[in-house]
Order: structure tokens, then C-alpha cells, then sequence
């Protein structure tokens, strides 16, 4: 069964590319989604596998967004890419998510991205 993978990306975003190419060959489904609202209605419909999501791009905070994700499904895995200086950072990591400083680099979303159940 493929893995399903949501992305929450800022229309252009640099790494999109490198990240759909990179799931894609490792047989996951991309879904991309606008909305922090949007990313709920997807995983109260199925399960996913993976949730990357860029950092302040949306209605809600990292934290928040977090906190309902794992709600509706404990099991995701949730990647933020962002800023060194994230407010909740610290809160974020130890409430299980991962959370990537920019500059963002290749080797860096593998090593997140790998191992995805």
C-alpha cells in the first residue's frame, strides 16, 4: 500500500520539488493542501503516513496545528521547515515533531523523511 504524504507549502516553495520527487520514488502518494483547515479535513477522511508542513505559512501556529494533527491521528509523523528562531520550537520537538532550521538542506529532508511507515 502506497504511503500518504501531505504537503502544506507556500505556493513556489523551493524544496517542493526535491520533496515531491523524493516521496514519489519511494511510492508515496502527494497530496498538496492549502490550509491548515484543509490538512484536518484530510486526515479526519484517511490515515497519512506524513505531514511537511512550512513554518507560519498558515491561519494557524505550529503548535496549534500540531496539537490538532495528532488529535485526529497520533501516528503521523510532522515535519515543519522553518526559522531558527521559532517560538514554540522546543515545545514543538518534544511533543514529537520535527522541526528543520533554514536553511534547509537535502540530506537534512531525507534523513526526516526516511524510514516512513
Amino acid at each position: 500500500m502506497r504511503k500518504k504524504i501531505l504537503l502544506l507549502l507556500k505556493s513556489g516553495f523551493k524544496f517542493e520539488p526535491i520533496i515531491r520527487e523524493y516521496l514519489q520514488q519511494d511510492d508515496c502518494e502527494v497530496e498538496a493542501v492549502e490550509s491548515a483547515r484543509e490538512v484536518l479535513g484530510r486526515l479526519k477522511m484517511s490515515p497519512h503516513s506524513l505531514l511537511i508542513v512550512e513554518q507560519d505559512a498558515y491561519e494557524m501556529d505550529c503548535l496549534e496545528l500540531l496539537l490538532n494533527v495528532q488529535d485526529l491521528q497520533s501516528n503521523i509523523r510532522v515535519l515543519f521547515l522553518g526559522s531558527a528562531d521559532q517560538e514554540n520550537k522546543t515545545e514543538i520537538v518534544n511533543l514529537g515533531g520535527i522541526y528543520l532550521d533554514s536553511p534547509i538542506s537535502t540530506d537534512a529532508l531525507r534523513e526526516a523523511m526516511s524510514g516512513l511507515s
